[in-house]
């Protein structure tokens, strides 16, 4: 809805905010005033626009003096004030006057908590990435926060312009990995990389200058910060320093980190050497703080150059773990998968599965089965492309799902036989959309006699003629595939009907056919449902038969833990 300046002004001047223009280019700014159990505090809210996103900036123009030395979360060195996140808040833009009470009043929220004292670590979760900038782009792949490498390499983005960006890992091949995946070419330039852990949540007080243009004031905000990470740092300088003089600096707290180039002239080697410590002896904590700060005064004065940097967590674990809903929610790193199939269901369920894991964590594989060829017929609804027509399905998704970079351990087979079950699976996944073969694959784990815990079977398949996605988790004692029907007389039933009485479409007409042809027409959809199915039976514990349908012809089936037939041919024996 459309506003013009008087309505504007009127609503901000009932809401306590007064007009002002600012120079040098006089935009429109209201300025307010927020009382708080500590004193007054002037606000100054500007870039109020017809669509109100982004929502209009807040700056903190004065505040009383208790709060001058404080530490007051979400205000910034520039004075502004992060008072509303527009991931997580919505709003009825449409109605003006509503929505700029909204941003007073979380304004007005944000202020009282300063007196309040209600300060958590989410207050100053992302204050240091928000506003620390920094020349490089920095990927950190260390499986451990222990000293390691960090290595320069060149890439060509999509739009063809060249791009360095920097490595930080445990090891070379980790870093050469990360390279190849970024489709890099790599650098002469390597050096140390020092990993350092905040003790306690950072932050940055308003009334200093951020981010840090030296070595020294870095040195000078986390004395102020935590001693003990300042500690940890200077120890490490000193104690793997090379004759390079170039070290990378990573700092972390819970998934955030910082980054910088320190870079120490070399002939302040000697006193490097003379500042490592000799033998250990027990010092009290007024000599050991005067050590440290007597250290960091002398490193910082030796240092040449301070490089900030922007570092991404892009570790296994944190991709891993960063999707979780839930403690419950298991990934899949560390787990033998076979995955039956690389058709339409199969080719979103790998790269669904990928996403939590498979094929990552040092024993993790996931193994891919299919001898068939991808043709034009497929191309419609599966996730490969052009560039794979006339490739085998195995091989081709192998390819697709190494370029992704997010495992490192793919491996594509032809077929998937009977010898094949007993090779020490985790779990089994059955794509294929056969009945036939997923009876078969049903008989055969069950047929063998376990010495160890036997993988969990886990069927997904489209049904309905395209307007159904079901699947099922076979484990000790939960419901096989041959469960899914049940003896009526000399017949065999489904379990669950598919069909309301009198919905059900006349078979042959639902397939186009030809000679060695013949096929069911239906988009992605289905088979999108179906592999999150799959990704949730393999991550979260809960029901063992899901289904979804696309169309009301079809029966509302609820998600259950299905249990087995006494009288199953297959898994009552």
């Amino acid at each position: 809805m459309a506003f013009d300046s008087k309505q504007l002004t009127e609503c901000m001047v009932s809401l306590g905010y007064i007009p002002k223009r600012n120079p040098p280019n006089f935009e429109q700014a209201f300025i307010g005033t927020v009382q708080s159990a500590s004193g007054p505090v002037t606000v100054r809210l500007e870039g109020i626009n017809e669509e109100l996103t982004p929502y209009p900036k807040a700056y903190i123009v004065e505040l009383p003096s208790a709060f001058e030395n404080k530490f007051l979360p979400h205000l910034n060195s520039d004075k502004s004030l992060c008072y509303l996140d527009d991931e997580t808040t919505s709003l009825w833009i449409i109605d003006l006057e509503t929505t700029l009470a909204t941003f007073v009043e979380a304004i007005k929220t944000r202020v009282q908590e300063w007196s309040e004292d209600k300060v958590t670590s989410q207050d100053f979760q992302h204050e240091l990435t928000s506003y620390w900038e920094g020349e490089y782009q920095v990927f950190d792949v260390s499986k451990e926060r222990t000293i390691g490498i960090y290595t320069f390499y060149k890439r060509h983005s999509i739009c063809g312009e060249e791009e360095t960006e920097i490595v930080l890992a445990n090891t070379s091949d980790d870093a050469d990995s990360w390279i190849n995946r970024r489709k890099g070419v790599k650098q002469l330039i390597t050096g140390i990389f020092i990993p350092v852990d905040f003790r306690q949540p950072p932050f940055v007080p308003h009334n200093i200058d951020w981010p840090p243009k030296t070595f020294s004031e870095f040195l000078n905000w986390l004395s102020n910060i935590d001693l003990h990470a300042k500690s940890s740092l200077i120890h490490k300088i000193i104690k793997y320093i090379d004759e390079k003089g170039m070290v990378f600096i990573s700092f972390r707290h819970q998934a955030e980190d910082i980054g910088f180039f320190v870079d120490i002239t070399k002939n302040a080697m000697p006193i490097i050497q003379r500042l490592k410590p000799k033998k250990k002896r027990r010092k009290n904590s007024s000599a050991k703080r005067h050590n440290i700060n007597q250290m960091a005064s002398s490193l910082a004065k030796l240092t040449k150059s301070f490089t900030r940097s922007i570092v991404q967590d892009v570790s296994d674990t944190f991709l891993i773990q960063r999707n979780k809903s839930s403690q419950n929610d298991l990934g899949l790193d560390g787990k033998r998968i076979a995955l039956i199939g690389c058709g339409t269901i199969g080719g979103y369920a790998a790269h669904a599965l990928v996403q939590i894991g498979a094929g990552s964590g040092t024993s993790g594989e996931l193994h891919l089965f299919d001898d068939d060829i991808l043709g034009p017929g497929n191309l419609g609804r599966h996730l490969l492309g052009i560039e794979y027509l006339q490739e085998q399905k195995s091989s081709a998704l192998k390819h697709f799902l190494d370029n992704q970079g997010l495992a490192n351990s793919i491996v594509n087979h032809n077929n998937f036989y009977r010898e094949d079950i007993g090779k020490r699976w985790d779990i089994i996944i059955d794509a294929t959309g056969h009945s036939e073969f997923s009876l078969s694959l049903s008989r055969w784990i069950h047929d063998v006699q376990w010495q160890s815990k036997r993988p969990i079977l886990i069927h997904g398949w489209i049904d309905a003629y395209g307007l159904a996605s079901r699947a099922l988790l076979n484990n000790d004692g939960s419901a096989c595939f041959g469960c899914l029907t049940i003896q009526n007389g000399n017949t065999r039933k489904p379990r669950f009907e598919l069909f309301k009485s009198g919905h059900a479409p006349e078979h042959s007409e639902q397939f186009r056919r030809g000679c060695g042809k013949t096929y069911l027409p239906f988009n992605s959809q289905p088979s999108l449902a179906v592999a999150g199915m799959i990704q949730q039976l393999c991550s979260q514990p809960g029901p063992t038969f899901m289904q979804t349908r696309f169309s009301d012809q079809v029966l509302s089936v609820k998600n259950q833990k299905l249990s087995s037939l006494s009288n199953c041919p297959i898994c009552s024996k």
